[in-house]
């Protein structure tokens, strides 16, 4: 779980019968929030170092981390909108994911429509990505799906859904 926060994902991905979860967050104030909801290792740390062994002092692990550097799945929900170049991220997630049924599910934000909370954002240039008055980046849908692809990751399905409201939109 990259950028796991206070660990909101933990019971839901342990509810669908994940059996060793490990999470990571550059915060160990919400690491320490995290603690308990079902992470069998917490590591403070850049999302990117969760694939090395860099991350060890960090952790704290319950059992043994895994040895092989290989996960079935990895999270990323609401964390690369405070990423701007996924190219990087996405290389070490593909890189790190068992094969040939390892699965990646991460969230975007989508650049701005009519209605949206940042519909005032303006637009972002197709297949790039922009930072927002929000502080928060936001991804085209080609930017995402050609940077994955270019990382060897295939897009398994793609939706739009309503992560947060801003400002009641």
């Amino acid at each position: 779980d990259l950028g796991c926060g206070t660990g909101l994902m933990g019971p839901l991905l342990k509810e669908l019968g994940v059996e060793y979860l490990e999470g990571v967050d550059l915060s160990e104030g919400m690491l320490s929030k995290a603690t308990g909801r079902g992470y069998n290792r917490l590591m403070c740390g850049d999302l990117l170092k969760v694939f090395s062994h860099e991350a060890e002092s960090g952790s704290r692990a319950t059992e043994a981390p895994s040895c092989d550097g290989s996960f079935d799945l990895v999270v990323a929900a609401d964390v690369f909108v405070y990423v701007g170049d996924l190219a990087p991220v996405l290389a070490k997630i593909a890189r790190g994911l068992a094969r040939p049924h390892g699965v990646a599910a991460f969230s975007t934000e989508a650049p701005p429509r009519a209605g949206s909370a940042n519909e005032a954002a303006g637009d972002v240039p197709p297949g790039s990505f922009r930072l927002a008055d929000t502080g928060r980046y936001l991804h085209s849908a080609s930017y995402v799906r050609s940077t994955a692809e270019a990382a060897g990751l295939a897009l398994a399905t793609r939706k739009s859904v309503t992560l947060r409201y801003n400002g009641g939109k």
